[in-house]
């Protein structure tokens, strides 16, 4: 607003995507929740005043209208408006499919990661478990088959002593996700030989 002109007052109008003000909606909500009947906050810093609306959630129309009090002078002075933030997310008027491995049911907010073990393709309502024979890791899009355990999907622990001697076993390296069924496996007796 120009300098030393207390005549310019500044009106905000946030409207709805059918073009209803809203304002009431605003003041009520903002008086019953937080005992105040201001539409938004306002800072001044000099010359500049900074405005915090908060809108609803879709499509808002916001106008802002300087009128001049009756009988004030006129000034040709130009009202700047320093910039417009707007925070939050984009306007959608759909939901956008959950990624891979991560799922939503119908109306949430967010995408829920699948757990290891479960798989999810683009867009699902749920993880599905991975069969016994796969595995998978966490958000993951499908189970990958599990391998034959190798002598390196084991490693060694020695047992404290008893009777004057001390115990190597093997144990999986965990998340274990190798197969000991398998006839070309490594086992645990393999390794003792």
């Amino acid at each position: 607003m120009p300098k030393n002109n207390k005549a310019l007052s500044l009106h905000v109008d946030v409207r709805n995507q059918q073009c209803q003000s809203y304002r009431e909606a605003m003041q009520s909500m903002l008086t019953k929740y937080a005992g105040n009947s201001r539409t938004h906050k306002e800072e001044a810093n000099g010359d500049w005043q900074k405005r915090v609306i908060d809108l609803r959630t879709g499509a808002n129309v916001v106008s802002w209208t300087v009128t001049n009090s009756a009988g004030a002078k006129v000034s040709s002075e130009p009202i700047r408006i320093s910039r417009i933030d707007i925070l939050g997310l984009a306007f959608t008027r759909e939901c956008s499919l959950c990624p891979v491995g991560t799922y939503s049911e119908g109306g949430a907010a967010e995408c829920t990661p699948c757990s290891p073990g479960y798989f999810a393709p683009k867009g699902a309502a749920r993880c599905g478990r991975c069969p016994q024979t796969q595995f998978s890791g966490p958000k993951a899009e499908r189970c990958s088959e599990r391998p034959a355990c190798r002598s390196s999907d084991y490693y060694p622990v020695t047992e404290p002593c008893t009777n004057g001697t001390t115990r190597t076993t093997y144990k999986k390296v965990q998340p274990a996700v190798c197969r000991e069924d398998l006839p070309e496996a490594a086992t645990v007796c393999h390794l003792w030989i």
